[in-house]
Parts: structure tokens; C-alpha cells; sequence
């Protein structure tokens, strides 16, 4: 029990029962400072702390953004250049980042360590109320932006952090249209203006103004204080008064989002996006139609909208989706919704369509809504939307990310709009119900009438691709740059190169040492020696083999079906992952296809089939498997397995024109992927010329899939049947039991009674299959660029150390860490302006170094080419040391729900890989010194021997610096 008696500072607003995530919800206000406090109090170990400020931007020059980033860069207590790298380097955090939203700016932080925790907590505080940019414009010209030039006869250009970043967010044409909706519904308030910061505007952010604004929004007065799980409340509520709230006196402000007035009719806008010069522009218009539809505090509503996003827009063979793909208008449609904003909005978006059929694609939107309010919404299709909201609320599973984290960033989505209302959405089991309950009312039909067809508030935008548009932009940057240049004087162009020296002295000169223990830190001593015990369980239906993981799920079935493909033939490899991204997706024999996806989301969490590999550390052998994936209520284990059969056994594949459209939404979202994630396209790429595990990737998820669903396109336009016998023959031989195993998590009696409906289930499967003819990749060393239209690069240097003699070890993840937040993080971040690097080492033998959203190419592969003699000369004290050491750790022992930890073990059966094993890794991670890193370094430089290089990036830059590539194309034909 919390005794408030000792709690004088505060002010007990408000207590509520938090059943539904098994919790004690606290509203409270600092009494003298006026902070804002919620506690969620349980007995989750994986503590959460975070504090968030109202930050409306009033332009377009990211200072929300820019100030996020620059708060983390040294405190009064914590006068160091990076204490957020520093923390990374010496934490066991499960979460640690800030993030700026289009109102708010949020800092949040996890640990399950109670020491970490404080220590964390109490750098975050400091950090955001007595941050070192006020005294250090620095700060700001490496993370915001600054003029760089480093001779006087030089180029004038500009860098920072954030200025690259954005440039990178403004070459996605997604990410543009997102901006260019929120601007046409809300012009008359702050979601007009990117928060993130537009590259054209960001240069045009003073220091001055930049210092404002954080004394204007940084104050306990506008802060939003967040703490979840178990921890000693009343200690750290002392703590907070003492430290830091104490401090500060109550202030009047203003700082709440102003409601947009409603519009009294639909507003039209165009804009447009940047293409490669020569890109062709037929089909590759957005349409989109948007709405303002629910109030930030309107939980039924809220919730409704999300149901009716999903059984009208969003879920396969949705109506709106299915009439404008049957007219033809768009490759791929989907939905888009905003509910963190004060008014929440959603948006139907048309990608790969004509400018011309803009008012087709709004009168079919409006017939298909017109057509459900008069005739109904099928009841099937909202009772999956709201059953599949339901189990995922329920399982509380979200990976890597804390719960404790979701629960208090969407806390903030009510908390910043009402002060009263910070568990508003932590309690939902009571809509869900009312939301069945209202199925067959007219609820659902009503809303459907005044929230999209009756509703003014409302905006139709057209966004067209502009070919050469970034190059011209770049080319007149440049332009404006000379000239401004021309206008400086001799002195004056002298003061800005030796600004930029003395900013990279500034950036290049370490912390001063005696503030290098002021960072506080855990020890060696406080970390877990023992790794945890992998939980597998063999036994055999019908020869089958199935692995048991005894982990506690809660009610729920974790299954996965492995289905033995290595016969597959290489060149069938993109052809098979297209044929999975079918499966549930098409009409069976006792179901059309959205049926089908409705009865999934009722009876299930999810099905999926995908591709899976590993390889076997006995034998080092390559083994490729179909995985089918499900998650269920143990009720609902038999109905879940019936509607994986119906897949398996009663596919159709002869719906011609419904297989083109799901072969151009998956061209046309991998074309989006490949350019939004470069970083993860370039590596993949480059491991791909010499890694099997990386080949069958980039086969199934690279350049190499873009390119063969652009042949699959024009094979389903000439010759359909023989893309449907293609299909087949993969269909006809991947199922049967010779090839299976399967993985279940779950507890033991759980397992025992789902047995039984197993092996029901297991008898409709065929003993053999026909046999593929298989085959084996052929490998050659190239150096690609692959163009797009981005205004920043993504680079990839790649090498096999295995082949060179060397093995995986506990120090080469130790070495990911140190280079990922040291040597690169200076030289490609700090001193590059990348917004990202990172490396990284495998137990197959793969090494990689890559960039994220850089405005550098071979200064980058300068670096990387740096990083052997970085290691001979590697000399850390014994707390720098025992840093790396303590965040190994924590990047080891990541957050795991059962899911995850089935996974785990069942991966580690698969890969041979034993507990033994990884003690001994883990062991070296804990006894390591500085010359077992020194060590690595002919390891690192075997890597970068084999030479094997990848870019993705701006069309100018790459054919710029044409002498580093062996071959040039375009990503994306």
C-alpha cells in the first residue's frame, strides 16, 4: 500500500481500477511545480518510466524535432557529449529512444534491473530540464543543421543530423502524403506543420528560436510524468519531488492542440513527389479520401472507427478495396488512420493510379458506403475486426517493446488532450463487448452515414510523381548556396570554415575525463551469469516429429507447421514466396476470400505462411522450410486447424484477375519497402552475392523479388494459365508429412489436449510428396548502386569471415555494440550526419557495416575501411570496458513473451545450437577485455577484404562516385 502521508508534494487526483491489464491506475499533480503524474502499479517487472511535453510546432523548421534530439546531448548533472550513447553503452534498458509526434515530444525508457532503472530515469530527467544546448549552440548545428565548408574555395553545403534525416523521410512518397493530408484537414492548427522538420524549412531554424522554444515547452508545468510496472512508488515519487519537480514553480500555460473547426465542405488539393528523372509516371498517382471522424477522447467511437477501417477498408476483399481494384483505379488500396491526434482521421488511399480518375475513385468510395448503410455490413466482417482487437488487447504481446511502454504511449494519445484522463484506453474488455452487442443495431451503419458520407470535414488530395523533382531541388540548393556564398565576404567565408573546423574538434574531442564517471553504471557483478534454459520436448504423431516449449501463454496455442522445402530450385525461389503471400488470400472451395479472412480473425490471433530458414551449425547446411504460423484460443484450436486445411486442401488459384492484383499490391509495396528501408536493402543485397541464408532473402524479399514479380506481372497479363500451373506444381508437392515438423507452446496440459486434434487433422496430410529438383545458387563478387530518387544513401559493406578461417564468438557481439555506438557512430553520425549505422556479425560467418539515411557514400566506405586499425589501437579503461560488457547484455536478453521464448528454443533445436554453447558465448561477453577485441581485427579486416559492396541512394550522387561500382541500375525498373 502507497502511504500518501509521506507524499505531502503531491496532490492524489484521481485512483482506478486498471482490471483489464491487471493494474492500479494513480492520477496525481505536483502541488508547487504542477507536473502531471500517472502510475500504473502491478507486479510487471519490466519497469517503464517516461515523461512527455506538449510541443505544437508553430513551422515547418523540425525544432520539436531538432530540440528532441539535442536534449539527450549532455546535462548539467551529466556534462557529457552523447551521455544517450553512453547509456546505451552501459545499460540493460529493454527501451530507450525519444520520440517527437506531431504534438508532443515523449521520453520514454524500460529496464527490468531496479538500479538501471533509477540511473536511467534519472539521466532522462536531468537531460530534459537542465540540458547542456542552452549553453552549447554546437549541439544544435550537429544535430539541427549547420553550413559546412571546409576550404575557402570549397562547396558551400549544409549537414546535420536531422536535416539528413528528414531529407530521407522527404524521399518517401508515403511519408509525403501523410504530411500533405494532415495539412489539407487541420490547416488552422499546429498538425499543418511537420513536426519532424521539412529540409527546405530547417535551415531556416536560429539558435535563438530554437532556446525559446525549449524554455517555452520544457517545464514541469506542461510535463506528462509516466511510471508502469513494480517498483517502490513512494520511493520514487520522494525522489522526484527532491531531484527535480521541487525546483520549478507552477506556470499558466497554454500549450493544449486547438480543435480544428469543422469545414463546411470537402476541401481539394493537389501535390506532387519526386521520381528518378527517367521514371516512367503512368499509374504512379496517390488518390487518397480523408476524414476528420472522432474526437481523441471518444473511446467507443474511437474503437468503432478502427472496426469499421477493418471490415469496410482494410481486411482482404474489403468492399471499398474490392470495387476500386475491380474498376481498375490503383495497384494497391489501403487505409490510413491518425488516432494520436486530437481529432483522429482516417484516410482510403489509392497507390498506382491516374490523376484522370480521381472523381471515379470518390464516387466508387462513396457508392460502396452508400451501399452498406442501405443494405448492411456484413455482421461476419465486423465481428473478426472486433474479436481480432480483442485477442491482441488480451495477449498484451508486442515483441521487443515492453507492454508497459504501448499502455503508457498510447496513455499519452487522451492524457494530453484531458489532464484527468491518462488510463482512458487500458481498460477495453467493456467496449469490445459493447461494440458485439451493437453489431446488428444499426450502430455501425450510422456512423458509417454521418462520420464518411454526410461529413464535410473531409479532404481529397492527388499527389503525382514528379520526375527529377529532388535532382532539381538539390541543383538549385546548391545554387542558392553559391550565391549566398558570393554575397559573403573574404572574412566571412573565412569564419565559416573555421567554424566548421572548430565544430569538428567539438565532435571529434571526447568527453572531459573528469566527467567520465559521472554517469552512473551497473557493474559486472550485477549482471546474470546463467543464460536461459532452452525448453524442448520431442515426441512423434504419426512419425511426425513436434517440439514442446513448456512456457505459461495464458489460454493461448502457439503453433508453428515446418514444412521441409530444400528441393526448392533457386530460380523457383521468388515464385514461392509470391505463392505464399497467396494462401489465405484466395478463394476456396468453401470460401470467397474475405470470408475466409473473417473467419480467420474470429477464430484466431493469426495465420500466416512464411518463408523460414537456418542454418544447421552440425553440418553447416542451408535448410529452407514453409512455415505455417498460427496463434489461437485454446477453444478455438480444432476450428483454427479446419480453416488451415481449407487452405491447404481447397486453394483456387484460377481467379486470373484477383491473382494480378495481388501481384501488383506486392509489387507495389516491396517498391516502397526497398527505397523506406535502404539500409536493410543495400546489406541484403550484399551479403546476398555470398551467403546462401542472405540469397534466399534477397530471392524472396530483395531487388531480385522486385524484379521477378515484375515478370510475374506481365506472365499473369500474356500467359495467366501458366502462372496458375506454376502455382500448383509448388502447391501440390509442399504439403505432406515426410517433410513436416512441428513447434507448440504452451503449458503441458494445454499440449496434452490440443495432441489429439493434431493428429486429426495430421491424417489428411499425404505420407511423400513429389520430390523438387533443387539446385544450388551460383555466387559472384559485384559492387552495386541501385538508384531511386532519394536524396541520401544507404551503404553496405559486406564480407564472409568464416570463409577466411575465423569463428563466431560472445566478442563478436561485443563488437556489434562498440561499433555501432562508438567508432561508427562518431564518424558516419557525429561527424557524417548520418542519421544511422550500424555492424553486424553472425554465426554463419556474415559481417556487415551500413549507413542509414546518409548524405555521404565513400566517405562512409572510408570509415568503414577504418574500423581494423580502430581495433589495434582499441584501449578502453575498465568502466568504458565493463559498459560494452553490460549493454551486450542487455541487447542478449531482450524482453520475451512465450511466443518469443518457444521461438527461441525451437530455434535452437533446429540449428543444433546447445545451452552449452551459448553459456560460453555468453560467458566471453562477460569476462571479455580489450584484447580479446583487439583480436577481432584481422577478423574485421577479412571482411572487408572480400570487398562485397552495395548502395541504394540519390541517382546524382552514386553516378558521382561511378569509379566505386562495378555495376549501376536503377532500383526499381
Amino acid at each position: 500500500m502507497i502511504n500518501w502521508n509521506q507524499l505531502t508534494a503531491y496532490e492524489l487526483l484521481k485512483e482506478e481500477n486498471l482490471a483489464d491489464i491487471s493494474s492500479k491506475g494513480y492520477l496525481l499533480r505536483h502541488k508547487k511545480s504542477g507536473a502531471h503524474i500517472a502510475l500504473v502499479s502491478n507486479d510487471d517487472d519490466n519497469k517503464v518510466f517516461s515523461i512527455a511535453f506538449r510541443t505544437p510546432p508553430s513551422d515547418e523548421t523540425g525544432v520539436a524535432h531538432i530540440t528532441e534530439h539535442t536534449t539527450l546531448c549532455g546535462s548539467a548533472k551529466y556534462p557529457l557529449k552523447d551521455p544517450f550513447v553512453d547509456l546505451v553503452k552501459g545499460s540493460l534498458n529493454t527501451f530507450l529512444n525519444a520520440i517527437t509526434y506531431p504534438d508532443k515530444t515523449v521520453y520514454p525508457l524500460a529496464s527490468y534491473n531496479n538500479q538501471d532503472f533509477k540511473n536511467l530515469m534519472d539521466v532522462y530527467l536531468d537531460a530534459v530540464f537542465n540540458p547542456m544546448l542552452l549553453k552549447e549552440p554546437m549541439i544544435f548545428e550537429q544535430e539541427g543543421w549547420h553550413y559546412e565548408l571546409e576550404d575557402e574555395e570549397g562547396e558551400l553545403t549544409i549537414n546535420g543530423v536531422v536535416y539528413n534525416e528528414m531529407k530521407g523521410s522527404y524521399s518517401d512518397p508515403d511519408g509525403i502524403l501523410y504530411h500533405e493530408i494532415l495539412k489539407a484537414l487541420y490547416p488552422d492548427t499546429a498538425y499543418r506543420n511537420d513536426s519532424g522538420g521539412n529540409p527546405r524549412a530547417i535551415p531556416n531554424l536560429t539558435y535563438e528560436d530554437y532556446v525559446a522554444f525549449y524554455k517555452k515547452y520544457y517545464h514541469p508545468s506542461n510535463s506528462y510524468i509516466y511510471l508502469y510496472g513494480d517498483m517502490d512508488i513512494e520511493e520514487r515519487l520522494l525522489y522526484l519531488d527532491r531531484e527535480y519537480l521541487s525546483k520549478y514553480e507552477m506556470l499558466e500555460m497554454n500549450t493544449a492542440m486547438k480543435l480544428q473547426a469543422p469545414f463546411s465542405k470537402t476541401c481539394e488539393l493537389e501535390g506532387d513527389y519526386s521520381v528518378a528523372s527517367d521514371d516512367s509516371t503512368d499509374k504512379s498517382t496517390y488518390l487518397s479520401y480523408s476524414w476528420v471522424v472522432a474526437d481523441a477522447l471518444d473511446k467507443k467511437r474511437l474503437m468503432a472507427i478502427e472496426v469499421l477501417e477493418s471490415a469496410l477498408i482494410s481486411s482482404p476483399g474489403a468492399p471499398v478495396v474490392k470495387a476500386l481494384l475491380d474498376a481498375g483505379i490503383g495497384s494497391d488500396v489501403y487505409s490510413d488512420s491518425n488516432n494520436g491526434l486530437r481529432q483522429a482521421s482516417i484516410s482510403v488511399v489509392a497507390k498506382g493510379a491516374e490523376a484522370s480518375e480521381k472523381d471515379r475513385f470518390v464516387s466508387i468510395v462513396r457508392e460502396v458506403l452508400e451501399k452498406q448503410v442501405r443494405e448492411g455490413i456484413n455482421h461476419d466482417a465486423l465481428l473478426a475486426a472486433i474479436n481480432s482487437r480483442e485477442f491482441h488487447f488480451r495477449e498484451a504481446d508486442f515483441g521487443r517493446f515492453p507492454k508497459g511502454l504501448l499502455y503508457g504511449l498510447s496513455a499519452y494519445d487522451a492524457w494530453t488532450v484531458d489532464e484527468m484522463q491518462p488510463f482512458l484506453f487500458m481498460n477495453q474488455l467493456d467496449i469490445f463487448a459493447e461494440l458485439k452487442e451493437e453489431i446488428s443495431t444499426g450502430y455501425f451503419e450510422q456512423i458509417v452515414k454521418e462520420q464518411f458520407l454526410d461529413n464535410p470535414h473531409s479532404a481529397i488530395l492527388v499527389l503525382k510523381p514528379n520526375p527529377g523533382k529532388s535532382l532539381r531541388e538539390e541543383e538549385a540548393l546548391q545554387k542558392s548556396l553559391q550565391e549566398y556564398k558570393q554575397t559573403l565576404s573574404r572574412e566571412q567565408i573565412r569564419e565559416i570554415v573555421e567554424h566548421t573546423k572548430a565544430l569538428h574538434e567539438y565532435q571529434e574531442t571526447p568527453s572531459d575525463e573528469k566527467y567520465k564517471d559521472c554517469l552512473p553504471m551497473l557493474t559486472r557483478a550485477d549482471l546474470r551469469e546463467k543464460a536461459m534454459e532452452f525448453k524442448n520436448t520431442e515426441v512423434f504423431e504419426d512419425g511426425i516429429p513436434i517440439v514442446h516449449h513448456e512456457y505459461d501463454s495464458n489460454g493461448i496455442d502457439y503453433v508453428t507447421m515446418l514444412f521441409s522445402v530444400e528441393d526448392l530450385r533457386p530460380e523457383d525461389l521468388s515464385l514461392y514466396r509470391m505463392y505464399l503471400s497467396l494462401l489465405s488470400y484466395m478463394d476456396t472451395e468453401h470460401y470467397d476470400y474475405n470470408t475466409l479472412s473473417n473467419q480467420i480473425n474470429i477464430y484466431s490471433g493469426s495465420i500466416a505462411f512464411r518463408p523460414y530458414s537456418y542454418t544447421d551449425s552440425r553440418t553447416g547446411k542451408l535448410m529452407h522450410k514453409l512455415a505455417v504460423k498460427f496463434k489461437t484460443l485454446e477453444e478455438n484450436f480444432d476450428k483454427t486447424l479446419e480453416l488451415i486445411d481449407e487452405i491447404i486442401y481447397k486453394t483456387d488459384f484460377s481467379d486470373v484477375k484477383h491473382l494480378l492484383e495481388l501481384v501488383r499490391q506486392s509489387k507495389s509495396r516491396l517498391q516502397s519497402d526497398l527505397s523506406s528501408s535502404g539500409n536493410s536493402t543495400a546489406s541484403t543485397r550484399a551479403l546476398s552475392h555470398f551467403s546462401e541464408g542472405y540469397r534466399l532473402m534477397e530471392e524472396m524479399n530483395g531487388i531480385a523479388m522486385y524484379r521477378a514479380i515484375v515478370k510475374m506481372e506481365k506472365q499473369l497479363e500474356s500467359d495467366p494459365q501458366s502462372f496458375i500451373d506454376q502455382i500448383r506444381y509448388l502447391h501440390e508437392r509442399v504439403f505432406a508429412k515426410d517433410r513436416l515438423m512441428i513447434s507448440f507452446t504452451g503449458k503441458q496440459d494445454v499440449f496434452e489436449r490440443a495432441l489429439p486434434i493434431l493428429r486429426k487433422h495430421l491424417a489428411l496430410l499425404p505420407d511423400t510428396s513429389e520430390k523438387m529438383t533443387g539446385g544450388k545458387f551460383d555466387f559472384e563478387n559485384v559492387k552495386e548502386g541501385f538508384t531511386d530518387a532519394s536524396q541520401i544513401q544507404y551503404v553496405c559493406r559486406a564480407g564472409d569471415f568464416k570463409a577466411h578461417g575465423y569463428q563466431f564468438s560472445g566478442y563478436l557481439r561485443m563488437l556489434k555494440m562498440i561499433l555501432s555506438y562508438d567508432y561508427l557512430w562518431t564518424n558516419v553520425r557525429v561527424l557524417g550526419g548520418a542519421y544511422g549505422c550500424f555492424a553486424n556479425f553472425t554465426r554463419e560467418g556474415e559481417g556487415y557495416f551500413v549507413s542509414y539515411r546518409d548524405p555521404n557514400l565513400s566517405k562512409t566506405n572510408t570509415v568503414f575501411e577504418g574500423v581494423p586499425e580502430y581495433l589495434k589501437n582499441f584501449d578502453p579503461d575498465e568502466r568504458t570496458m565493463t559498459g560494452y560488457v553490460i549493454s551486450t547484455f542487455g541487447a542478449v536478453d531482450t524482453p520475451m513473451g512465450a511466443e518469443a521464448k518457444g521461438t527461441r528454443s525451437m530455434n535452437a533445436y533446429l540449428t543444433g545450437i546447445s545451452y552449452e554453447q551459448v553459456q560460453r558465448e555468453r560467458s566471453e561477453i562477460l569476462h571479455a577485455s580489450a584484447e580479446n577485441i583487439r583480436a577481432l581485427a584481422p577478423l574485421v579486416q577479412s571482411v572487408l577484404d572480400d570487398g562485397y559492396f552495395c548502395v541504394v541512394g540519390n541517382e546524382k550522387k552514386i553516378a558521382e562516385e561511378k569509379d566505386l561500382f562495378t555495376h549501376i541500375e536503377k532500383m526499381c525498373e
